[in-house]
Order: structure tokens, then C-alpha cells, then sequence
């Protein structure tokens, strides 16, 4: 569902184009994490690919901060809370234009949307653009951070509550 095994292949065609330098972390576990490192192994990546397993949200926090982009190309996403995440640590993103994606992710403004999350060659050449743009890295990193401000700031959450505590207290028609 995640989809790692694109990006994997993205690292390997990058890498084909001189890309050697580039490096995937991948955050968390799941049940294909030997399958995805033995696709790794596969296509000679495996040096740069690595599997730290389960963070703590401070960790988390802390390997966003490190990266320059965020990638995760789900075959299906509902809201998709890790690009907010990752935008709100001042990264790009890069997701698929699949469920609620495209309502985190504003396409060339935050991060960049692939239109199919299995195909490797746009995710090369959406990754590609981010790796020889700092700029485009920095502009879209500050506008992930705004827009996680201004959607997901305690006050507009709280408010947000309030509201619907406000909707709930107030006696219907039918009373």
C-alpha cells in the first residue's frame, strides 16, 4: 500500500544517472521489510537504502529534519497526516495524486504529485527536479510549514472542536 518499493526503483534509476550520493530512509516496519530489502539487494541499492525501523514522534521529527524531501507514493491515502508532518519540519513532499493527496500536497507549491504511484520514471523525474533545486527544496519546504501552521495550529484545531461541541450542544428542531 505504501508503496516503498517505487521509490526504491526510482533510487536505482536514479543511481543509473549518476545520482550515487542519494540515500532513502525509510521510518518504520511492516511485514515487507525483508522483501523490500531483498529488492534493495536486487537492484544493487542496498547501500543506499536504509530501514531504521519505529520512531517515536521526536525521532520522526528529527529524520524529516535531516532530509531534503519527503517521498511516499501510496497506491492509497486518505488525508495523509506524514506529508503534513514533513511539510510542517520545512521539507517538500512528494505523494501520488491518490485520495486526500492532492488536498495536502498543492502540486509545485508544498511538494509535487506523481499522477500514477507505480510509475517510476515520473518519481525519478519529480525527485530529479527537487535534487538540482535548493531553492525549489527551500520555497516548497517554507510554504509545507505554513500550510501546516495555518491548517493544523492548535488554535485553528481548537477552534475547529469548539464549534463542533457548540453544533452538538444546541437543541434541534425536533426538540
Amino acid at each position: 500500500k505504501k508503496n516503498f518499493d517505487t521509490v526504491i526503483h526510482a533510487v536505482a534509476k536514479l543511481g543509473k544517472q549518476g545520482y550515487r550520493n542519494l540515500r532513502y530512509v525509510i521510518v518504520g516496519d511492516g511485514p515487507y521489510e525483508e522483501e523490500l530489502k531483498r529488492l534493495a539487494h536486487e537492484l544493487d541499492v542496498q547501500d543506499r537504502i536504509q530501514f531504521v525501523g519505529r520512531k517515536s514522534q521526536t525521532e520522526l521529527a528529527q529524520y524529516f529534519q535531516a532530509a531534503d524531501v519527503s517521498v511516499l507514493v501510496s497506491v492509497e491515502e486518505t488525508m495523509g497526516r506524514t506529508y503534513f508532518e514533513a511539510g510542517g519540519c520545512g521539507i517538500p513532499v512528494i505523494g501520488a495524486r491518490v485520495g486526500g493527496v492532492p488536498s495536502v500536497i498543492q502540486d509545485g507549491k508544498n511538494g509535487l504529485l506523481v499522477d500514477d504511484p507505480e510509475d517510476v520514471g515520473d518519481l525519478a523525474e519529480k525527485l530529479k527536479e527537487l535534487i538540482e533545486n535548493p531553492n525549489l527544496r527551500r520555497q516548497m519546504g517554507e510554504e509545507g510549514v505554513r500550510l501546516a501552521q495555518e491548517r493544523f495550529s492548535w488554535e485553528r484545531v481548537g477552534c475547529e472542536f469548539y464549534a463542533i461541541f457548540e453544533t452538538l450542544q444546541k437543541p434541534s428542531i425536533e426538540q
